[in-house]
């Protein structure tokens, strides 16, 4: 089984990086998961479904709607 790769939501100064799908921020466990900035890299479905509704009021307004 390969590790889930999830989108980075905040990065720490000390390298610490936590992920679009958790609520309360904490650190991915590097050992269980990894991390991305592309969209496209992402395999996590909880990121994937977090990006998705915050991509979404962005491309109705690009829209003019």
């Amino acid at each position: 089984m390969s590790r889930p790769i999830h989108m980075a939501k905040k990065i720490r100064a000390d390298g610490r990086v936590s992920p679009l799908c958790a609520k309360v921020p904490r650190a991915i466990s590097l050992d269980r998961a990894s991390w991305t900035l592309l969209a496209a890299h992402v395999t996590c479905r909880k990121c994937l479904r977090v990006a998705l509704e915050q991509a979404a009021p962005t491309k109705l307004r690009a829209m003019g709607n």
